[in-house]
């Protein structure tokens, strides 16, 4: 390609722009060979080689693994874009989204960037609390902002119900939120979440698909390109990554979870979005029992550690006799920083108070949004 550009730079002189015209070569060229593929696949869905199941697989791989516009473009215009969009950031300014509930977190890994994120707990400790707040922080504090929330352990209610709790800034319990609401003031703080809710859902920057919707690695990835296609900047949890299916038969769980973090890395680096998970963390006996886990921990761990660019740890390690017996409707979960690539946070920690039947956090010492001044919350804008 580079012999044939400066044959036809000596031709046509140099005010011709030769990336742009072979970056379009390559994207009909790419396309060209998908509806191939695609012709091929439906021709032995004909003959009876495969069977409809399989045809749709087979349909879901091809569109997956064409190649996006914007990964074929020259490296010297991706240099280029780069630089320019580094040039928009003013000093100090986080390198990702923010975050103004919990603006620590966000302060304490540069910014929401893109990235596979793995938030590592035991059964019951707040996993999907912390993804749903974190979540619906992302969305109310970034106007430009899409987000897909995948429940792969709950049906949607009862994440839609977590998300009613948290709009209702803990004035219902998730289970009140559930029944008629006789105090008026109550009632409208409800009446106003579901109306904010739908909103977003309206204007497309809110969706959500449990188990009965999607099923496999290959129905995610095509639910993330079709919000990439359309120029979108998108969120995307996995809430119990361990419980997707990838397609494939395995000789056990760990071969099967050392696939699954291969293939969120490879979401991470074709799509360049933030992807933030749930994984369990592997039961523990004995005296250690309330001691902090470690990324050895992680249920089968494989290569989470390995493909992780951010690896949260909770563990109620300093409130575990309150946690474990339910002596008090909430707890302190210690979360920890146990890897970071994007930032500097690696062995770091913060305390998050947990109120379970609220589905509420709140970070230890009341450092949330109403906290950080005006020209703070300047400096954290993306």
């Amino acid at each position: 390609a580079a012999e044939l550009k400066k044959t036809i730079r000596a031709d046509v002189g140099a005010g011709v722009d030769l990336d742009e015209i072979f970056a379009e070569i390559q994207t009909r060229r790419d396309r060209q060979r998908q509806e191939a593929a695609v012709k091929g696949a439906i021709a032995r869905h004909s003959r009876g080689e495969i069977d409809a199941l399989e045809l749709s697989d087979e349909l879901n791989r091809i569109v997956s693994a064409s190649v996006l516009p914007a990964a074929i473009l020259p490296v010297s215009a991706r240099l280029r874009n780069k630089q320019e969009r580094d040039a928009t950031r003013s000093p100090g300014q986080l390198l990702g989204y923010r975050l103004n509930r919990f603006a620590p977190i966000a302060e304490a890994i540069d910014g929401v960037q893109a990235g596979f994120y793995v938030f590592a707990g035991i059964t019951h400790v707040g996993k999907t609390a912390f993804l749903t707040n974190i979540f619906s922080d992302l969305l109310e504090y970034n106007g430009d902002l899409f987000g897909v929330y995948f429940s792969l352990d709950d049906n949607e209610n009862v994440i839609i119900n977590r998300l009613l709790a948290i709009e209702c800034g803990g004035a219902l319990k998730i289970n009140d939120l559930q029944r008629q609401i006789a105090n008026p003031t109550d009632a409208g703080k409800l009446a106003a979440a579901y109306d904010k809710l739908a909103n977003l859902a309206d204007a497309g920057r809110f969706n959500i698909m449990d188990f009965a919707q999607i099923q496999t690695i290959e129905g995610v990835e095509s639910v993330i390109r079709s919000y990439i296609r359309d120029g979108k900047k998108l969120v995307v949890v996995i809430d119990g990554l361990q419980n997707i299916e990838t397609g494939k038969e395995y000789g056990g769980l760990r071969e099967k979870n050392v696939d699954l973090a291969a293939n969120m890395k490879r979401l991470v680096d074709v799509y360049q979005i933030p992807i933030l998970t749930s994984v369990e963390i592997r039961k523990r006996k004995g005296s250690d029992v309330a001691e902090m886990p470690t990324i050895d921990d992680i249920m089968e761990s494989g290569k989470y550690g390995y493909n992780a660019n951010h690896i949260w740890i909770a563990h109620p390690d300093k409130d575990w006799d309150n946690f474990n017996e339910r002596l008090n409707p909430s707890y302190r979960l210690t979360v920890k920083s146990a890897k970071s690539k994007i930032s500097e946070s690696s062995g770091s920690s913060i305390e998050i108070i947990v109120d379970r039947s609220h589905n509420k956090l709140t970070i230890e010492g009341g450092r949330q949004s109403e906290n950080h001044s005006a020209a703070n919350l300047a400096r954290l804008m993306p």
